[in-house]
């Protein structure tokens, strides 16, 4: 059965997503990257969203879950932030 989840979706370099190019195109992602450290990370955003997502971007860096993820992927680290 299908099951109605919510999801997140975390994107840098929001100014190119929002630029003339971009902006009311397709967007089709060419890869997907699938691991525990990165679901890890998403859930602990949405765990911030039962305090009405009162969190900063400074405490999700400085968070286990992301310093896992960047840990496991530490060759992209540099572009995890």
């Amino acid at each position: 059965a299908l099951t109605n989840r919510k999801r997140i979706f975390l994107m840098d370099e929001v100014d190119i997503f929002f630029n003339g190019g971009f902006y009311g195109n397709s967007y089709t992602p060419i890869a997907r990257l699938v691991d525990p450290t990165i679901t890890d990370v998403v859930n602990y955003i949405w765990s911030l969203s039962k305090d009405n997502f009162n969190f900063s971007l400074s405490k999700i860096l400085k968070s286990n879950q992301l310093i896992a993820c960047k840990n496991r992927f530490y060759q992209y680290s540099n572009v995890i932030e």
